[in-house]
């Protein structure tokens, strides 16, 4: 076994692994408050996307 490029393949991880969480932790503690302070949409508004109720009854299939 070639224990070296074991070693340089954990080093390599290990710092992809620190930057991508640092990066996570950056965006989350830079964005808290903007999307705390964003409202929220209503839940209770029919959505553009969702087929009219009566869509599916008129369907001859």
């Amino acid at each position: 076994m070639n224990y070296r490029q074991i070693i340089y393949t954990a080093i390599i991880l290990l710092l992809f692994t620190v930057i991508g969480t640092s990066l996570v932790a950056l965006t989350y503690d830079n964005t808290r408050e903007r999307i705390a302070v964003r409202p929220q949409p209503e839940k209770t508004k029919p959505s553009r996307s969702t087929a009219h109720a009566g869509a599916m009854q008129r369907s001859p299939w």
